[in-house]
């Protein structure tokens, strides 16, 4: 594959270059690409779908919303979306006044939304797919927002189809547009993500049916999750969101977010009658306090998808249902031998000594366990400091134990932080989980506390999260390098342009806490199996110990030590 993609590249720069010096020769050359990835059936298909013999006749605004299942009452949806398309349509000129929307300008969406194909389609192995979506859904560009050369290439407008242009720097430059002077809005965007995550959810495939009213009836479920996607992206609360800012957050913690809209467009190339209902393969369990639709969506565009395949996960512990203690973890968990994943919320703790006198003496005991960092070390941005809601989420691919000395878990151990904000905290080493059935809880990242007979001391890691023995409280620092796991992978990158680092502490109340089995499918088959195989033998054994107990009695009151108002006790 990279191959091929290096041989396209060559190709581009050593013979098409060469050929492609005017507006009209480039574009005719992207169009007659654009159909011929495409086979004759799927071209079939779209030809009839949008009603037209050429592929070069303008399409209307309403019939495209209309193909994409946009709700129709989300006006800046609409506009988001057609502003996007009509930039993939124009490709390569991004920067130029955007035609109306035609057959072949979808094609090429298709093609570039599709990021398996994108760097064949455009020829070029440098070209950024995150920089070309965040143009197309960036404030309207106008003549102010571009520089001298662009200005002057639009101005002339006479001979702009057979003007000489350097096909190289159009590429290259991406069209010469002005990337630091573009921005996104919080507005424009978060309906946009709401709609892929959801869509994400309902559609599985390509050629899965659309409800349109299901869209518009769980929508603004989706609200809160993609609020912390925001804030993750743009956390100095400011409206506008920059290229650097969306490339490196969507790179780093939605790598998938690419798939949701490949398959919403890929959904163009299929006839109505050839349109599927796949509800077996929506997600479909049960949700609970933590384990939403929305949250499981998220958590399937952030976790590589061997070890999270959402339609085959299994509850296996909720807190509010089983009881916050250790012994019902172990009961419920420990017999899942495949991945988990732990999902932990809660209320941050904004003062410790406040909340203690006030509300809960309990934590004073758990103050003097857990050395609280000082708040004049701690760092986050003011925009995030009244949040309270905090979320997170631990996939640890190894069985749980009991590990009151040593401690578990592999280098696979991640925790993902999903509220308020989203982070990934990857472990550097293994061994670095431990269960402690002595009073010491459960702990990712730290060192086994201390535990004697007069007092307990947890050891917490540079990062680290720190549940205590009855589940009731927790912390979740972030000092820095030096321990078992990485800092946030977008705090890394903070540092670099700041003076500090990115030193922060939450304390919190926890709410609820739920573990789920998940894992390849091959691992979840085996251990439903194992489970079921364990509830049967445990039935048989129920049955074989009633029936034995039933000739007991009998053979007791034979003998007449039972019976005829006798207990049975000493003789």
């Amino acid at each position: 594959m990279g191959q091929s993609t290096s041989i396209e590249t060559d190709s581009l720069k050593n013979n098409v270059a060469n050929t492609l010096n005017t507006k009209e020769s480039i574009l005719l050359y992207y169009d007659n690409k654009a159909v011929k990835e495409f086979r004759k059936l799927e071209l079939s298909s779209f030809k009839e779908k949008i009603g037209k013999v050429s592929l070069s006749e303008p399409l209307s605004d309403e019939d495209v919303i209309s193909w994409l299942n946009i709700p129709k009452d989300n006006a800046g949806l609409i506009i988001t979306t057609l502003k996007m398309v009509r930039v993939y349509s124009n490709f390569p000129f991004i920067n130029s006044p955007f035609k109306e929307i035609t057959g072949i300008g979808l094609l090429k969406t298709i093609l570039l939304l599709d990021k398996d194909k994108f760097t064949k389609f455009v020829g070029y192995g440098n070209y950024n797919y995150l920089t070309l979506l965040f143009i197309s859904l960036a404030t309207e560009i106008t003549p102010s927002k571009l520089n001298k050369s662009s200005r002057n290439f639009l101005s002339n407008n006479e001979n702009l189809e057979n003007s000489p242009i350097n096909f190289k720097e159009i590429i290259q430059n991406y069209d010469n547009v002005q990337l630091n002077q573009l921005s996104i809005s919080n507005e424009n965007l978060l309906p946009f993500l709401q709609w892929l995550l959801i869509i994400w959810d309902l559609v599985p495939n390509d050629n899965s049916i659309i409800d349109v009213i299901e869209i518009n009836r769980n929508m603004e479920s989706y609200k809160p999750i993609c609020l912390n996607i925001l804030r993750t992206i743009n956390s100095k609360n400011s409206n506008n969101i920059t290229k650097n800012q969306f490339v490196n957050a969507i790179s780093m913690y939605l790598p998938n977010l690419w798939k949701p809209l490949s398959i919403l467009f890929k959904h163009l190339l299929y006839k109505t009658d050839e349109l599927e209902i796949s509800s077996s393969l929506r997600i479909t369990f049960q949700e609970t306090d933590l384990m939403t639709k929305s949250l499981a969506s998220l958590l399937t565009l952030m976790i590589p998808q061997d070890q999270f395949i959402i339609n085959n996960i299994q509850k296996l512990y909720i807190g509010g249902e089983y009881g916050f203690s250790m012994r019902s973890f172990q009961s419920k968990v420990f017999k899942w031998l495949a991945p988990t994943i732990l999902l932990i919320s809660g209320l941050r703790i904004l003062d410790g000594t406040e909340y203690a006198k006030q509300k809960n003496p309990r934590y004073n005991k758990f103050l003097e366990e857990y050395e609280i960092l000082k708040n004049d070390r701690q760092f986050i941005e003011k925009s995030l400091l009244k949040k309270r809601k905090v979320i997170f989420a631990v996939i640890i691919k190894e069985p749980w134990k009991i590990t009151n000395k040593g401690q578990f878990g592999g280098k696979g151990t991640t925790i993902y932080q999903l509220s308020p904000w989203i982070d990934i905290y990857k472990a550097t080493k293994s061994d670095i989980v431990y269960f402690n059935t002595n009073g010491g809880g459960i702990g990712i990242g730290n060192e086994q506390p201390i535990i004697k007979p007069t007092h307990k001391k947890y050891v917490p890691g540079n990062v680290s999260l720190t549940l205590d023995n009855s589940l009731e409280f927790g912390v979740f620092r972030h000092i820095g390098y030096g321990g078992a796991i990485s800092p946030g992978l977008l705090s890394c990158i903070d540092e670099v342009h700041s003076n500090h680092a990115n030193i922060f502490e939450i304390k919190f109340l926890i709410k609820q806490v739920e573990v789920w089995g998940c894992g390849g499918e091959k691992e979840l088959a085996e251990q439903i199996k194992s489970l079921e195989w364990e509830e049967a033998e445990a039935k048989r054994r129920q049955q074989i110990n009633l029936k034995s107990l039933g000739e007991d009695r009998a053979l007791l009151e034979m003998a007449g030590l039972i019976g005829q108002h006798r207990s049975g006790g000493s003789i």
